[in-house]
């Protein structure tokens, strides 16, 4: 027979050096005018070179795309570094009765992969909680990839790149964030029944667990329960817990386009010197070129930023209290959890800063003596004087506006 490029064309000249019985010229004739009808779509896919799937010409196999089948004889192939070219027609392989038309090879039809990985300093905490210093590493990808790290120096260069993870697997999706609808009165002691989050995110059934899921949304850690599809890829999660382990001042925060992650086991850790604190690292997945900084905070070793709980004045004297939180269960005391802790308070206003410390959770200031007015934030930062562990820094992102509790 002629080259399996032209089996197609209206043209082809088949030369069939055999005998054949009427019965048998018969069938022949019926299956070649039977195919001229049906190959007239030629297909070309990639796949990747994998240990056992071995195609050859004149192989059959099986292609679903939108809720069709088609059953596709394969023509050529040719390899191009790690992938299988393979060019195909569409056929129908009931036609042949030959013993060698036997292999039928199901393969279901996937949409390319669009990369991503997530660098993540992830708060004290969480259930996979290590003595060391870490960060979590999640990667949507269908291949492993290798992970390469660079450190920034104080003269502004950069370090080479080194490999710190040669087989990273991917540990389920990264979605991105499209719209948020958040009430105002979202709290972290109620369940948020107003709110919801709409992400876009492929493959969320397969990752999300049934019940209540823990989830990172921009900056704030979210638990849902209720989940419902909008479109194809698209999800509304809702019934929220906001601001888990002490990331309440991010909860009216949230633009669209941050990275959404589920936080249910699917990170790889990845160990960090503690000595790389507040320094910028610099990660990349080698093959695939994508690139994340990150300012290394090491979050996982420090105290959760205390919260505070009552801040009134009351005759020219401003009275603030607050609680600690051990965030092993989101849970709160109102005594201290270490006696050794000590507690170092900013109050700030447009043109002034003052700090007090104190190992008790309340402080009375005189306003008058300070000459405090106007706008006034409050930052509380907590050290324990046995481990020398201090909670997160003092930056805006954890002042909170005394504005939200009583305005002077």
């Amino acid at each position: 027979m002629n080259s399996e490029y032209l089996s197609n064309k209206r043209n082809a000249v088949v030369k069939l050096p055999i005998a054949l019985s009427v019965f048998e010229a018969k069938r022949l004739g019926k299956l070649i005018l039977k195919n001229a009808q049906v190959e007239d779509k030629i297909i070309k896919f990639i796949l990747p070179i994998t240990n056992g799937l071995i195609f050859e010409p004149v192989d059959f196999i099986t292609f679903s795309h939108l809720n069709q089948k088609y059953q596709i004889r394969i023509i050529t192939i040719s390899i191009n570094r790690l992938s299988l070219t393979i060019t195909g027609i569409v056929d129908d392989l009931t036609s042949y009765y030959l013993p060698v038309m036997i292999g039928l090879l199901d393969l279901t039809y996937q949409e390319p992969i669009d990369h991503k990985f997530l660098v993540v300093d992830l708060p004290v905490g969480m259930e996979f909680q290590l003595h060391e210093a870490y960060v979590a590493v999640y990667l949507y990808s269908n291949t492993k990839q290798s992970l390469h790290v660079s450190l920034a120096l104080a003269d502004g260069r950069q370090l080479d790149y080194i490999n710190i993870a040669n087989n990273l697997m991917p540990r389920g999706g990264i979605g991105v964030l499209a719209s948020a609808q958040i009430t105002s009165s979202a709290n972290i002691f109620l369940i948020d029944e107003l709110s919801s989050f709409t992400i876009f995110y492929r493959d969320f059934e397969k990752d999300v667990a049934a019940g209540w899921n823990l989830a990172l949304c921009g900056a704030e850690i979210i638990k849902f329960n209720k989940w419902s599809q909008v479109a194809d890829n698209l999800y509304q999660v809702s019934q929220l817990i906001r601001g888990c382990f002490a990331t309440e001042n991010y909860i009216h925060t949230h633009l669209a386009g941050e990275n959404f992650v589920l936080l249910n086991n699917y990170a790889s850790l990845i160990a960090v010197s503690k000595a790389l604190e507040q320094r910028t690292l610099s990660f990349k997945l080698a093959r695939l070129e994508l690139m994340q900084q990150l300012v290394f905070s090491n979050k996982s070793q420090k105290l959760p930023a205390p919260f505070i709980d009552h801040c009134q004045l009351t005759a020219g004297k401003l009275e603030v209290s607050w609680r600690q939180r051990s965030c092993r269960q989101d849970d709160w005391v109102s005594a201290n959890i270490n006696e050794k802790c000590e507690f170092t308070i900013n109050v700030t206003t447009e043109n002034q800063s003052h700090y007090f410390t104190t190992q008790e959770q309340k402080l009375i200031i005189n306003c008058n003596e300070l000459a405090l007015s106007g706008e006034v934030n409050i930052s509380i930062m907590a050290q324990d004087h046995g481990t020398h562990r201090k909670s997160s820094d003092t930056t805006i992102r954890r002042i909170l506006d005394i504005r939200g509790y009583k305005r002077i």
